[in-house]
């Protein structure tokens, strides 16, 4: 299987030569492929536990970490929330050196744009609905899992989790990429192989903070609508550039921040 996806990573990249479309530069991924596992997010802690791990991808002189599985038995999502991660979906979890702190927080709006525009690629239009599920059509395609940093004094490893729903079963309150593509024949690695385009891309746009403030926002379900918040109604008024939720109520203005 890891095969597979390097080879559609290459045809990817070979592809955006091809048609000149200014994307990212590829990198040189460190993968791990299980057909079951517990959780990809576990698989990632176990080796970073690895001192030598953790201060090789600090410093950059190894490659961004990537944990991918067919099925996860006991994976989760925000707030320890369940997720549901059968076959047929693409079940991620990464480690990637970020040379500047300050940029963390910009970091999941560039994977939520990144992500996006893999998918459009494939006709697949995708809507933010805050902080990080991926919808479609009030349907939840997949989520994103941003992690605890691992501070180092000049570079740091940020961690992301990714769920996509492809071929795999879903509940009625979802949808899988076959369902939005009316069923033709996809290919569940190559759309691995499209995530880690997304995050490379990702990595690369992260010092462009107001820029993926305003693609991002483009994206966001809810804009103008009302929005409860610490008992009280307020109106979403968009997003600030550490991907917080502007809210506004009258002349007031506050940020409802992804962690709190």
């Amino acid at each position: 299987m890891i095969g597979a996806i390097r080879s559609f990573h290459r045809e990817l990249i070979h592809n955006d030569f091809d048609q000149n479309n200014v994307f990212s530069k590829p990198f040189s991924w460190y993968l791990r492929w299980h057909s079951v596992c517990n959780s990809t997010e576990r698989e990632l802690d176990s080796i970073l536990r690895s001192f030598h791990v953790s201060r090789d991808l600090k410093s950059q002189s190894i490659s961004p970490i990537a944990i991918i599985a067919s099925t996860q038995r006991f994976g989760y999502g925000q707030n320890g929330r369940d997720w549901q991660s059968r076959i047929g979906g693409v079940w991620l979890s990464a480690a990637l050196p970020l040379s500047n702190k300050s940029h963390y927080s910009s970091f999941v709006l560039a994977v939520v744009e990144g992500l996006a525009l893999q998918l459009e690629q494939m006709g697949v239009s995708v809507k933010l609905k805050w902080p990080n599920d991926i919808f479609i059509n009030k349907r939840k395609l997949g989520g994103i899992l941003p992690r605890i940093v691992i501070r180092g004094s000049v570079t740091q490893i940020v961690r992301i989790g990714i769920g996509l729903n492809c071929t795999n079963t879903v509940p009625l309150e979802a949808i899988n990429i076959s369902e939005v593509l009316k069923y033709q024949p996809i290919n569940v690695m190559k759309i691995a192989a499209r995530v880690l385009r997304g995050l490379e891309w990702a990595v690369q746009n992260t010092n462009q903070s107001e820029l993926l403030r305003r693609l991002v926002e483009r994206r966001l379900i809810g804009l103008g609508h009302p929005f409860p918040w610490k008992g009280a109604i307020w109106r979403i008024g968009g997003l600030e550039i550490h991907g917080g939720l502007r809210l506004i109520r009258g002349s007031e203005e506050v940020i409802c921040r992804r962690f709190n």
